[in-house]
């Protein structure tokens, strides 16, 4: 797999959203990059998968509104990325 530059950042502050009694001292920042499979490659777990994921999938950039994606601000941040020319990341915030 070829690794590409960072399309999109999401934060996330447990204690903004639903979850904040479990996860109100949750603060995370997601970085989303633009990868591309080498040759007859196919997307899988690593060698020490997380126990909790339910699944290893390829989804090309232009269909992920396609897909039951999570943070759903995903679709709203892929559209404003296609729109431009300046493509450093996209901030999509503080979104779950």
């Amino acid at each position: 797999m070829h690794v590409g530059d960072p399309l999109f950042v999401r934060g996330y502050i447990g204690a903004n959203h639903g979850f904040s009694a479990t996860e109100g001292e949750d603060h995370q920042v997601e970085l989303m990059f633009g990868c591309r499979l080498a040759g007859e490659a196919l997307p899988q777990n690593g060698p020490h998968p997380d126990p909790r994921q339910v699944g290893v999938a390829w989804l090309p950039l232009h269909e992920l509104t396609d897909y039951r994606l999570y943070p759903k601000a995903l679709r709203a941040g892929r559209s404003a990325f296609e729109s431009t020319d300046d493509h450093r990341p996209y901030y999509l915030g503080d979104v779950n």
